[in-house]
């Protein structure tokens, strides 16, 4: 499959061609179970704990904190079982910050997380964002390969977030 993906607007329900068989959705209330079941399956995978009270608290708000013509949360079905999310939020500087890529481990090594983010990236792009911020947990070195290999520069900067984790990220900034 190309890596141009088009970047329709997330209120449209039908599929994008790019995920064929699977199908990219804006966010739905009758989403919420099962993606909190796949990002903890994930966060277990790294033999971390989701914090739904806390640093995952955005999963319980989705339409709230995802809201807005900047703003955005798809959920990557498998007929009607989500196997991938992806999201953009406008970030306080202005720019666009990718935000919950995750993916069912059936469905890695494909090419799929890498055609979330480019749809993720040509979405903001289409939106007037010139740049996204990637801050992605240490831990998560799949993804940061694939971040650099998509033009993202990793800029050496680190934030600690804390909790029952200790997570920390890595900052990268992709300039679209």
């Amino acid at each position: 499959m190309s890596e141009a993906v088009s970047a329709r607007d997330p209120g449209e329900r039908s599929p994008a061609p790019d995920f064929d068989p699977l199908r990219l959705v804006p966010f739905a209330p009758e989403h919420e179970r099962a993606i909190v079941g796949l990002i903890a399956a994930v966060y277990a995978e790294y033999r971390q704990q989701i914090e739904l009270d806390t640093l995952d608290e955005d999963l319980r708000r989705i339409p709230e904190v995802y809201h807005g013509p900047e703003c955005a949360f798809w959920v990557l079905l498998d007929g009607d079982r989500p196997v991938g999310t992806v999201a953009v939020k406008h970030a306080p500087d202005g720019d666009a910050e990718l935000k919950r890529v995750f993916l069912h481990p059936s469905r890695r090594g494909l090419g799929i997380g890498r055609r979330l983010v480019l749809w993720a990236f040509e979405w903001a792009r289409a939106r007037g964002h010139a740049r996204i911020h990637i801050w992605s947990d240490v831990l998560f070195r799949t993804s940061h390969s694939m971040y650099r290999s998509l033009g993202a520069e990793d800029t050496g900067r680190r934030r600690v977030l804390g909790g029952i984790n200790h997570v920390e990220e890595f900052y990268f900034s992709k300039t679209l």
